[in-house]
């Protein structure tokens, strides 16, 4: 979710798509471009951070626990237990999926820069 909200979000608003991803870079900074040019701008580079630092880590320990937990409870896990488990384990598997795409290393980069 810190992804989404600090880099997705500000990309699609701010009318990024419309470049190619190699020209990311040459469209603006990132700094200079909304939310960051806000007031607001503190728990945007708050998310930022945490996306950088530490969603990777929570991503891969969120689905090594739904794995964990699927397998030990099989056989006493109600279905709702069991769908909240998957869901857990594809949304983190999802996050490491997607940091390996074009769009999410070009908007890492355009971030720092």
């Amino acid at each position: 979710m810190s992804y989404v909200v600090s880099m997705v979000l500000p990309y699609y608003v701010n009318n990024l798509d419309r470049f190619p991803l190699e020209d990311l870079p040459l469209a603006g900074d990132a700094i200079e471009l909304w939310p960051y040019d806000t007031a607001y701008s503190l728990p945007f580079l708050v998310a930022g951070i945490y996306a950088l630092m530490c969603a990777p880590f929570v991503a891969g320990a969120v689905a090594m626990w739904a794995g964990f937990r699927l397998w030990v409870d099989r056989r006493t896990m109600t279905q709702l237990s069991r769908a909240i488990m998957l869901l857990a384990a594809a949304v983190s598997i999802g996050t490491w999926g997607w940091l390996f795409t074009p769009l999410a290393s070009t908007l890492l980069s355009w971030l720092l820069d």
